[in-house]
């Protein structure tokens, strides 16, 4: 199967890729590819494993006449026109979930910080102006028994508020476009 990749993928993806005897062309590159150029190198393509925020819409399927799948390596999928691609015979597919956890890593990483003033700090340290140890300095807000509030509260909300409930028995509260039992019953949202 000959696969066209948007974007660089990890080695492992690669070498598993072509273990299985799949044809790949990587568009390797920083640059974004252009749609004429996105045309061009997937015409010839089965399967478009895309990475970029690339617009595929009627021109591009009807284009690649040798099209099987699109595959996006992203949650969300409204750079690409359902409808053409179902025109087309062209399934789509995304990866919801994916990076949910990661994501709430990284927002409780950045509430650890801010909280404990890591980085206030940090850049303390690296200016030279710290001044040896004070029991009381610069500690920041326990995060224990406290409220968080959470605007959206879907995966990643979610994984969030879960980490944040299992690690400092926070009070969760939340605004979502709809109400979400799931983390009213398991995690007393509100």
């Amino acid at each position: 199967m000959k696969i066209f990749i948007t974007k660089k993928i990890p080695q492992k993806g690669i070498d598993l890729l072509k273990s299985a005897g799949h044809d790949l062309t990587i568009h390797d590159s920083a640059d974004p590819l252009s749609e004429r150029q996105l045309i061009e190198a997937s015409q010839q393509a089965d399967y478009v494993l895309n990475g970029e925020m690339q617009k595929f819409d009627a021109n591009f399927f009807q284009n690649c006449p040798n099209l099987k799948a699109l595959s996006l390596m992203s949650v969300g999928y409204d750079n690409v026109d359902i409808a053409a691609a179902t025109q087309h015979g062209i399934p789509v597919r995304n990866s919801p979930g994916i990076i949910s956890g990661a994501t709430a890593d990284v927002s409780f990483l950045l509430m650890l910080a801010v909280s404990r003033k890591a980085f206030f700090n940090h850049k303390r340290i690296l200016q030279g102006e710290w001044k040896g140890f004070d029991p009381t300095a610069h500690l920041g807000i326990e995060l224990n028994n406290k409220t968080l509030g959470i605007y959206g509260l879907g995966r990643i909300g979610f994984e969030f508020a879960r980490k944040a409930k299992a690690a400092y028995n926070m009070d969760i509260i939340y605004y979502n476009r709809s109400r979400n039992e799931e983390a009213e019953q398991i995690l007393g949202a509100r």
